[in-house]
């Protein structure tokens, strides 16, 4: 009843809203019982203006008026509203348009047979058509107007290639829509609402051509779990998954903007981005899938910006694209779940806070193209106890490790010219490699530090400050540097002030000798000797990867210069 009385309240509605539009021609009333007015004496038209509410309703392909027959090319709005008694309609092939609310409320529809050339069904056309089961888009379409098919059977839709334009709501409330599918087309825009509290839906297909998914299209739809969104989306609008409590994965392009007001989807647990029309990750993504466990990229993505997943506290695994050359801005400030980063093989920069308050990383590897990590990268990262920094780094900004109590150990290779102010500041390091590249250490960048060993292979002693190795590191860790250097150490300002200096001959060595790991060659292959089951990583001097394993003997293309990582270790092999 309540149902009833709605569908005579928005019949009266539509009435007032059409009155303008309506037609004063003189309505004609064929033998059938099908009445039509005029539309064009030149072109021998007609517009369907009503039929009888009978079960089958058949639309001639011509009416025969004073002598000349006319050819029906449209339905006019409300036509058939409300007969509840018509359950199916055959429509002939010259009809080009159903107008709007032409079946709406037609509650015993469950077939009609829409003609290849109709090129548009109006808004309200088939609502509350609740027997309507099955739709399937006319070649010939450009047209479906808003809330068209809302509230009606509909189970499966297919949307040809000619479409242009799907009006807002036009598939809402269709409770026993399944899968929606739709061809590439001119149309760029789904509208808001599309598929609102279509409970049941589980599949859908929207192609390539798809720029902008306006609010609240998904609303409601709790039964879709997944959802792979175009490539060529550029904006997903304001709560478009809105009480979607069952989606946990999205698949979705990089370079979307995310709609102002969007809502938090705290169900969906992985996002998998795909290479969309910019090769950039930097929208906001915490405030709206503030729950998520993991994400990925594919090839083709080149950087990470704009912190876009800052503050996701419950994202515990990444796993990055070979592409991927560029991780800044924060992106991953605070989340404090990862434990565990392996990243990009061809990254050359992380950028100012990426990771931030991290509290709970431990291991983070490096890869060998490496070349900045920037100002308070890892800042505050307070159980990060494993680093691998690599042969080309060549800076580390201000407090990029600040406060990283459980790092003991930095060792540095001959490309790095510079570490900034605060670097290390309060963190737990113990023993300090520095390479022969090293130019300048800033002010307090290993303050407060529990160094015992500090090795320096630079000739030239390297800029540092008053307070470089500031809270008793001047008294109580001892400073190894090349035997023929240790004079102009004593010397040179603000390193003199250690009280243990001690030379050692280097005999080109770059770094002290270990004696847990080695690697060496037999026939052709690469042997690695250690005192324990460790990963070990090759790369080529291009950054590509050669092996990644725990084989203890490795074979490699050609001969040439390798950089051989066993655990912490980064070795150089020639070949």
């Amino acid at each position: 009843m309540g149902n009833r009385m709605l569908r005579k309240a928005l019949s009266c509605l539509i009435l007032f809203v059409l009155y303008a539009q309506l037609s004063y021609a003189v309505s004609i009333k064929d033998e059938s019982g099908v009445w039509f007015y005029i539309l064009s004496e030149e072109d021998l038209t007609c517009v369907i203006n009503s039929a009888p509410n009978k079960s089958h309703v058949t639309i001639a392909s011509s009416y025969l008026y004073e002598g000349k027959r006319y050819k029906p090319v449209e339905i006019a709005n409300m036509a058939f509203m409300d007969k509840d008694s018509v359950e199916t309609v055959a429509l002939p092939s010259t009809i080009e348009r159903i107008g709007q609310s032409a079946f709406s409320g037609c509650t015993q529809l469950k077939e009609i047979s829409l003609p290849s050339g109709l090129k548009s069904i109006g808004s309200y056309c088939f609502a509350s058509c609740d027997s309507l089961s099955g739709f399937s888009a006319p070649a010939a379409l450009t047209e479906i107007g808003s809330s068209a098919f809302s509230g009606s059977g509909v189970t499966h839709v297919e949307i040809g290639e000619n479409i242009e334009e799907i009006g807002a709501s036009a598939f809402s409330n269709c409770q026993s829509l399944q899968s929606f599918r739709m061809s590439p087309s001119p149309m760029k825009t789904i509208n808001s609402g599309l598929f609102m509290d279509c409970i049941k839906l589980t599949g859908v297909e929207l192609p390539n051509t798809i720029t902008n998914i306006e609010d609240k299209v998904f609303s409601g739809c709790t039964s879709l779990t997944q959802i792979d969104l175009p490539d060529s989306l550029l904006r997903l609008g304001g709560d478009a998954f809105e009480d979607c409590i069952n989606l946990s994965h999205v698949e979705m392009p990089s370079g979307i903007t995310l709609g102002i007001g969007i809502q938090s989807y705290p169900f969906v647990k992985s996002i998998h981005f795909t290479q969309g029309a910019r090769p950039v990750v930097d929208a906001v993504f915490h405030y709206s899938f503030p729950d998520l466990e993991s994400i990925s990229f594919a090839v083709g993505i080149t950087e990470i910006t704009g912190s876009a997943f800052s503050h996701c506290d419950s994202l515990e695994s990444i796993e990055f694209s070979t592409s991927i050359r560029r991780i800044d801005g924060s992106a991953f400030y605070q989340c404090g779940r990862l434990e565990h980063v392996t990243l990009p093989p061809n990254l050359i920069s992380i950028g100012s806070r990426a990771f931030t308050d991290c509290t709970g990383l431990k291991k983070v590897v490096l890869p060998v193209t490496l070349d900045t990590i920037g100002v308070s990268a890892f800042a505050y990262c307070s159980d990060l106890e494993e680093v691998a920094f690599p042969h080309g780094l060549k800076y580390i900004g201000s407090g990029a490790f600040d406060r990283c109590t459980s790092l003991k150990v930095v060792e540095t290779d001959s490309e790095l010219e510079y570490i900034g102010s605060d670097a290390f500041n309060h963190s737990g390091v113990q023993r300090l490699v520095l390479g022969r590249g090293l130019k300048t250490i800033g002010d307090r960048a290993f303050n407060y530090c529990p160094l015992t060993e500090i090795y320096s292979w630079n000739l030239q002693p390297p800029e540092i400050f008053f307070s470089t190795f500031a809270g008793g590191i001047y008294y109580d860790a001892t400073l190894t540097v090349p035997a023929q250097a240790v004079e102009a150490y004593q010397s040179a300002e603000y390193w003199e002030n250690f009280e243990n200096i001690v030379g050692q001959d280097m005999s080109g060595v770059e770094q002290p000798a270990r004696t847990d790991v080695s690697v060496s060659i037999q026939d052709g292959k690469l042997v690695v000797e250690s005192d324990e089951i460790r990963e070990i990583v090759v790369y080529d001097t291009q950054g590509r990867l050669v092996y990644r394993g725990t084989d203890t003997i490795v074979s490699v293309p050609r001969s040439g210069l390798y950089l051989v990582k066993v655990g912490t270790e980064v070795l150089k092999v020639m070949l």
